[in-house]
């Protein structure tokens, strides 16, 4: 378990640290800081802090593979810093355990918010109760793993089960293409495989009775899916 204030920065830019520390403190957490070398990694898995920052570039070991070390023994959130954005880094960033990939010239308030969405997004959560949810004609037993629509059994995949009990168990807030991939593959969404638009459209033809004009299973153009028994 971790400390939810603390977040470790292991930079040997002075500058970016103490804007982020002048500004992080601000928004209530403490700020420790460590320089970007391999000693530090030791302290991480000590310390346990809420979130870890690290440079992509440290003297004498790849700010990858220190992620990776970091990563078998640290369950908390990493974002791995960068000076400048470079799309097959950021790839290599998550395979190695990141959680995020950020430029340093991010603006501070956009730094917060990822900061707060990734330690929001990685604390363990309450499983949702077992029990079956109705929705109007819509009826979800999770424990075995049906649905039936006016009493009519929808046959749903396993993925297409997974998806829509999420869905379900979201009601009325915007469930984006991320959060559907993380669920479904525990990685990030690309922005380009459009797997999740296909499950949703399928779910939307057993469930909808005009999936044109879906009334469970709503659209939010450009960032994903909302959940309605309105």
């Amino acid at each position: 378990m971790f400390c939810n204030d603390k977040i470790l920065v292991a930079t040997d830019d002075m500058l970016f640290f103490t804007q982020v520390k002048e500004h992080l403190q601000a928004e209530g957490f403490d700020i420790l800081h460590r320089n970007a070398n391999a000693a530090a990694l030791g302290e991480i898995i000590a310390i346990s802090p809420a979130l870890v920052m690290l440079e992509k570039e440290m003297p004498g070991i790849n700010g990858f593979l220190a992620c990776q070390q970091v990563r078998r023994k640290y369950d908390g959130p990493i974002i791995i810093l960068t000076d400048e954005t470079d799309d097959f880094d950021e790839l290599r960033a998550f395979q190695m355990g990141a959680d995020d990939y950020i430029c340093k010239s991010v603006h501070l308030c956009l730094l917060a918010a990822r900061i707060k969405a990734v330690i929001k997004r990685t604390l363990p959560q309450k499983p949702p109760e077992n029990h079956p949810i109705k929705v109007r004609s819509l009826l979800i037993n999770p424990a075995k793993r049906d649905a039936y629509i006016d009493d009519r059994p929808l046959n749903l995949t396993t993925i297409q089960f997974d998806v829509l009990w999420y869905l379900v168990n979201h009601p009325g807030q915007v469930v984006s293409r991320d959060d559907l991939n993380q669920l479904l593959y525990n990685v990030p969404y690309n922005g380009i495989d459009r797997s999740i638009d296909v499950y949703v459209s399928r779910i939307r033809h057993k469930i909808e009775k005009n999936p044109a004009h879906p009334v469970y299973l709503k659209t939010v153009r450009g960032v994903g899916y909302i959940f309605t028994g309105d």
